[in-house]
């Protein structure tokens, strides 16, 4: 598999050598699960995630725990649960790292529910970027239209 790095992402990877590890953890960082409406404990989420066929090359993919604040894009585990992390650069170049919950193939209706229904009846485009903020689903915009 290759993959592409851009001139703004290695400016970005440069920076983050250069600022080093945050002083705030991993888990200070990502999403609060608490809050969202799963009526299952984070043992049966993490159950979910390894028995899902899409996530097996994710967890080939994991980074180390101590290489996690110093890189730009990677997954990773928190409290055993998989999480994806990546930066993404604003209009002015700001850049904003985002944390996402790898969701199991059998909550991706769920997230979309609450994302489309409960949010607002937004299109599909709207739906697609209010996910994107807080979860990575292995099947995107394909996934979405078809609930849709």
């Amino acid at each position: 598999m290759t993959c592409v790095v851009t001139r703004a992402m290695s400016k970005v990877e440069q920076e983050l050598e250069e600022d080093g590890p945050d002083d705030v953890g991993v888990e200070a960082k990502v999403l609060s699960l608490s809050d969202f409406p799963l009526a299952v404990s984070p043992h049966e989420l993490i159950q979910e995630q390894q028995g899902d066929p899409l996530l097996k090359e994710l967890f080939d993919r994991v980074l180390p725990e101590d290489e996690v604040n110093s890189v730009a894009s990677g997954y990773f585990f928190c409290s055993g649960l998989l999480f994806k992390k990546w930066v993404a650069l604003g209009a002015d170049s700001v850049k904003e790292v985002v944390f996402q919950f790898v969701v199991p193939a059998q909550f991706c209706a769920v997230v979309f529910n609450v994302a489309h229904d409960d949010c607002g009846h937004f299109g599909v485009r709207k739906t697609y970027l209010n996910i994107l903020k807080d979860f990575f689903l292995a099947v995107w915009k394909k996934g979405c239209v078809r609930l849709y």
